[in-house]
């Protein structure tokens, strides 16, 4: 399994980030791989990978990816606001695109 799926680009704003891109860049910043991450989390690698390509599927409930995000952003000395508030607004974008196409 690969243990880096997002690309990293230098020459965006950290403000415009989403939070999944946020934890991908510091866990590569920090050496860490996404299999020892999961290890440490008590997740599969394919959760933690979720986390940071931000794709749903695999959590039954929003109250899981949240309470994840927050461990992860702990784990990797992340403002844990800082990663909801990332996720936050990549939800609130998706939801406004999907109604937009209604």
């Amino acid at each position: 399994m690969s243990n880096s799926v997002i690309e990293k680009n230098d020459d965006v704003d950290p403000g415009q980030l989403v939070a999944g891109q946020m934890l991908a860049q510091q866990r590569e910043k920090l050496g860490l791989t996404i299999d020892e991450c999961a290890e440490t989390l008590k997740l599969s690698p394919a959760k933690v990978n979720a986390l940071e390509v931000g794709d749903k599927k695999p959590f039954s409930s929003e109250v899981f990816i949240r309470g994840y995000l927050k461990s992860y952003a702990k784990l990797l000395r992340l403002p844990e606001s800082e990663i909801l508030s990332g996720y936050y607004s990549q939800r609130d974008k998706e939801q406004l695109e999907h109604e937009e196409e209604l």
